[in-house]
């Protein structure tokens, strides 16, 4: 292999630079907290000198140095510098309902088609059931979840049967059942007058409806009553399903 010997001698020459780096910059805190214990002149001047020695050399950057410097005359003046601390976000506490937790400890499992012959052809029947299970992204099914603005979530077929109820399955990197919302209606529309009627209590953005619907003329709007998160995501395994519905799943 051709220039062994310069990768050599380039990677001892880069660890040097970092140890005598790493030492400077030890000296520096060192003498900057002297200094300020202190407050003579004389670990000043050192502290300053080895600020300007470090900038120099590269090893802190002009900002840095501009505030090293000027936090140290503010100490040692006794002005306590007070450096604002941004207000801490409220974390978000998701309430679970006591009908999440019934439902959740429900044993679904998946409904089987049978195929029956109608004549000479064979015909798929569906058992009668009110459950399905669709997936969506995270993001979309924290959305229906935990904001009650956002009720209505966009998909592209509906099911043959009745539906009462939709368990909603996150994808990767959940990959588990969150939760379900009690349906109210689906409404099937034109494409501009579904996102006119539904656009405020969608769960998509317009540049992420259009992409959705691409090449489609009417939408399916499912219309949430309530929903319900669970308070552990339930596994695929439990419904005795070993992947997501690509369309939806029966249940029962």
């Amino acid at each position: 292999m051709a220039n062994i010997k310069s990768n050599d001698k380039r990677h001892l020459q880069d660890e040097k630079k970092h140890l005598l780096n790493h030492i400077q910059m030890s000296k520096l805190k060192t003498q900057i907290k002297k200094a300020q214990k202190s407050k003579s002149k004389e670990d000043l001047a050192k502290a300053y000198s080895l600020i300007d020695s470090s900038l120099s050399k590269g090893i802190i950057t002009k900002n840095k140095a501009s505030r090293l410097a000027s936090r140290l005359t503010a100490i040692v003046n006794g002005k306590t510098q007070v450096v604002k601390q941004e207000p801490k976000k409220p974390v978000k506490q998701v309430k679970i309902k006591e009908e999440s937790l019934k439902r959740e400890n429900e044993q679904l499992k998946v409904v089987q088609t049978v195929s029956k012959k109608e004549g000479k052809e064979k015909v798929e029947v569906v058992e009668q059931t009110s459950i399905i299970m669709i997936s969506t992204t995270p993001k979309y099914a924290n959305l229906i979840l935990d904001d009650e603005s956002k009720n209505v979530f966009f998909y592209k077929v509906t099911p043959v049967n009745k539906v009462k109820r939709v368990l909603i399955y996150a994808t990767a990197p959940v990959k588990a059942v969150v939760g379900e919302f009690d349906l109210e209606k689906i409404d099937i529309c034109a494409l501009s007058t579904a996102w006119n009627k539904y656009r405020s209590q969608s769960a998509m953005e317009k540049k992420e409806f259009d992409s959705y619907y691409e090449g489609k003329k009417e939408a399916h709007a499912l219309i949430s009553k309530e929903s319900f998160r669970y308070s552990k995501p339930k596994k695929l395994e439990q419904f005795n399903m070993t992947k997501g519905p690509s369309g939806f799943q029966y249940l029962k």
